[in-house]
């Protein structure tokens, strides 16, 4: 498992600080967006804030809409 640099967050709250919807988050995730552990029934994934924030940063900016 990697270590977490960031803080451990969940799918509600990492939309939140990227200031998209969560339905944009599980979009993401099918194009490499980090995850720390994956979400399976009555589990929610959870996300490093770092890591993601560091995967956003390469992203090509005019793709999104917040």
């Amino acid at each position: 498992m990697n270590q977490i640099r960031g803080k451990a967050v969940n799918q509600v709250e990492i939309a939140r600080i990227l200031g998209v919807s969560v339905v944009t988050i599980r979009t993401w995730e099918k194009e490499s967006l980090p995850v720390c552990t994956k979400g399976r029934k009555g589990i929610a994934a959870t996300y490093d804030t770092r890591a993601v924030i560091d995967w956003f940063a390469t992203r090509d900016p005019s793709r999104y809409r917040p």
